[in-house]
């Protein structure tokens, strides 16, 4: 469509959105917090997809971890890879860090920047996990290139996924993120949106995750589409706009919640649950609402106050357009 947006963003067309896809790659990017050897822990099995080969990656400067796998599809009876990027273990430190992210990396495509905490991520597997990728390009011609992550394993998996079709000229069948913060500000968002036809961004979210509400747009971020929001109990979800903040989804609510961030499509995610099959029982659950809490409490004020005054702006924002629509 050629609707264009006070921000300058233009809004895309998504193709159908099928949630047992979707399922498939969360279950990919949760193998990604386990010990996939022998492709037997919980995610591994649940992710229903045979395995052709593996290799993993894990890098000390960062503390974070990738793996390339081949698989056959199952449904599709097509060869696929995917790359997916591990998140973060520290979960309460992270987000409170992401309060002074700042828009610090320059990309290839003009203007676009990106946060360096998420590219030096990602720039850390980048030279391994390219060179996997060619090997079974070669392997399996013909093979679909896939990539997925949740949390910061997300947002780095968003830019491997734009380094990868812009500076390699890989082609890209598709992205699910799941809880993935801001990357960049809205001329990297524009262009990943715009120029990435040969595949589409599912960037689920959850109720009010917290994650996704981070760092903050007055920070000079913006999210890429396509979100897909997801209600409380995850029965059903919203496609949302090409905007990427669109405000019918995440932005629709304040977002302060780590429980709803590491439960997506109703099972938990993360290396607790790696040796247990889900759905996961409330009663075992290390991240269930009694010991996290349904909000970020132990957040510093300083961060409460500003996504607070953000969410107070963007709904003020929300009641003035429907007003003018009157």
């Amino acid at each position: 469509m050629a609707l264009l947006l006070a921000t300058s963003l233009l809004l895309s067309v998504p193709p159908n959105y099928d949630p047992s896809d979707t399922y498939t790659f969360y279950k990919l990017a949760s193998a990604a917090y386990c010990n996939t050897t022998g492709w037997l822990c919980a995610p591994c099995v649940a992710s229903n997809q045979s395995v052709l080969s593996f290799a993993d990656f894990y890098d000390n400067g960062t503390d974070t971890r990738a793996f390339v796998a081949a698989y056959w599809d199952k449904v599709t009876h097509h060869h696929n890879v995917v790359v997916a990027i591990r998140g973060t273990e520290s979960i309460m430190n992270w987000i409170e860090n992401l309060h002074f992210a700042k828009t610090d990396k320059e990309m290839s495509c003009a203007g676009c920047m990106v946060h360096s905490g998420f590219y030096d991520v990602w720039k850390a597997h980048e030279a391994e996990v390219l060179a996997e990728v060619l090997r079974l390009q070669r392997a399996y011609p013909g093979v679909k290139l896939y990539v997925t992550g949740h949390s910061m394993g997300g947002a780095a998996a968003l830019i491997g996924a734009y380094v990868l079709q812009y500076d390699h000229n890989q082609t890209i069948s598709g992205v699910y993120t799941m809880g993935c913060p801001r990357v960049g500000n809205a001329a990297f968002a524009n262009f990943y949106m715009q120029e990435s036809k040969t595949h589409v961004t599912w960037r689920l979210t959850h109720h009010r995750d917290i994650v996704p509400h981070l760092p903050l747009e007055s920070m000079g971020f913006h999210h890429t589409s396509t979100e897909v929001f997801y209600t409380e109990d995850s029965s059903s979800y919203i496609v949302c706009d090409g905007s990427g903040e669109d405000p019918h989804g995440m932005d629709s609510l304040y977002g302060d919640s780590v429980y709803d961030h590491l439960h997506y499509l109703k099972e938990t995610i993360g290396s607790n649950v790696c040796g247990a099959s889900g759905p996961y029982p409330h009663s075992w659950d290390p991240w269930s609402k009694d010991r996290v809490g349904s909000s970020a409490t132990a957040l510093s004020s300083g961060l409460r106050e500003a996504m607070w005054a953000e969410a107070s702006a963007k709904a003020k924002a929300t009641v003035s357009r429907q007003l003018r629509r009157r």
